[in-house]
C-alpha cells in the first residue's frame, strides 16, 4: 500500500509475514518489510524527488507452555536504512545496518500483574553525514553494545493499565542515538518511565 504524508511526502510499503505452530508450546514466526519514502523538494525553481529506503526483517521463536505463567522468545532483527545522498536534511545517516539478537521473558504474576525482561545484543554500522561549511562529507561509524530493559504492568481496572519500567538498565554508554537523532530506537544512558492508559 501507499499513503500520502505531510508536505506531499509519499510512503510505499511491501510486507510479507508467516508463522508456524511447531507444537502446543512452540511458535515460529517471520516477517519482512520494505518501505520507501518519496519526498518532493524545490530549490531555486528546480524540482527534485528524494528517496529513503528501509528494509526490515525479523525471525522469532516463541515458547509458551499452556500450564505455565511465563513465556520466552528469542528474536533476530535486521534493519537497513538507505537515504538519498543528495538529501542531508532528512537525518544524519547515509546508510545504516543494524543487527539485533533479542531475548524476552514475560512473567504473568497474576491476572493484574505482568513483568517483562528484555536483553538485546546490537551491532550497528553506518556512514554518517558531516556538514563542514558548504560541503557535506561522510564518515564511517560502528558500534557494538548490549541493552537491558525491564517493565512491570498493573491492570488496575478493566480499562486502566499502569506500566513502570527502565530502559537501558545496565547504563551502557553507547552513542547510537548520536548518529540519527530522528530515529532514536535506543536510549543513551538509563531512563526510567511511567505510562498510564485509560479507556472507556
Amino acid at each position: 500500500p501507499s499513503s500520502a504524508g505531510v508536505n506531499g511526502q509519499l510512503e510505499h510499503t511491501v510486507a510479507l509475514r508467516g508463522d508456524s505452530q511447531l507444537s502446543s508450546s512452540w511458535l515460529l514466526d517471520a516477517k519482512t518489510q520494505q518501505r520507501w519514502t518519496e519526498q518532493p523538494s524545490s530549490s531555486g525553481g528546480v524540482q527534485a524527488l528524494f528517496e529513503q529506503h528501509v528494509d526490515e526483517s525479523r525471525l522469532g521463536l516463541h515458547w509458551q507452555p499452556v500450564d505455565h505463567t511465563w513465556t520466552m522468545s528469542v528474536t533476530y532483527d535486521y534493519e537497513r536504512y538507505q537515504n538519498d545522498p543528495n538529501l542531508s536534511s532528512l537525518d544524519s545517516v547515509d546508510t545504516q545496518k543494524l543487527n539485533s539478537e533479542l531475548v524476552n521473558m514475560r512473567w504473568f504474576a497474576s491476572a493484574q500483574w505482568t513483568v517483562n525482561l528484555n536483553w538485546s545484543h546490537n551491532e550497528v554500522t553506518s556512514t554518517q553525514q558531516l556538514s563542514t561549511g558548504p560541503l557535506v562529507a561522510s564518515s564511517p561509524y560502528s558500534d557494538n553494545f548490549d541493552q537491558l530493559d525491564a517493565d512491570t504492568s498493573w491492570q488496575f481496572t478493566k480499562a486502566g493499565l499502569l506500566t513502570v519500567g527502565v530502559r537501558n538498565a545496565a547504563n551502557t554508554a553507547f552513542q547510537y542515538t548520536e548518529i540519527d537523532p530522528l530515529n532514536p530506537r535506543f536510549s543513551k544512558g538509563r531512563m526510567l518511565y511511567a505510562q498510564v492508559k485509560l479507556g472507556w
